[in-house]
């Protein structure tokens, strides 16, 4: 009985239509989305490293089956997630420098 949806609109445009963000690990949508306040929900498969920059983040929860889907989804149901204030985190190194690109290329 879950309302769901797909689509290619922009995020920018469906933001303030959904409750909960369910995305690949691949994709950047899950921390716009988590900027903007909304619980994510990211399919991550059991063979690769977790990437993401949301590892460690509360309101993210990272699924690799059903049963893990079910939980994320009954647990952000049960928190009655508002939107969270998420913008004082910077997940982007932004330095026009390239400090720490040079870094690692000093070292091979």
């Amino acid at each position: 009985n879950l309302n769901m949806s797909l689509t290619d609109e922009p995020l920018s445009k469906l933001i303030d239509q959904y409750d909960v963000v369910y995305a690949s690990n691949i994709t950047s949508a899950a921390v716009e989305a988590y900027q903007f306040g909304l619980p994510v929900i990211t399919m991550l498969d059991k063979t690769d490293l977790n990437f993401s920059p949301l590892r460690d983040e509360t309101n993210v929860k990272f699924v690799s089956n059903k049963i893990d889907l079910l939980k994320a989804i009954e647990y952000i149901n049960t928190m009655q997630c508002e939107k969270i204030d998420n913008n004082n985190q910077n997940f982007f190194y932004l330095d026009s420098n390239f400090k720490r690109w040079n870094k690692i290329l000093e070292n091979k």
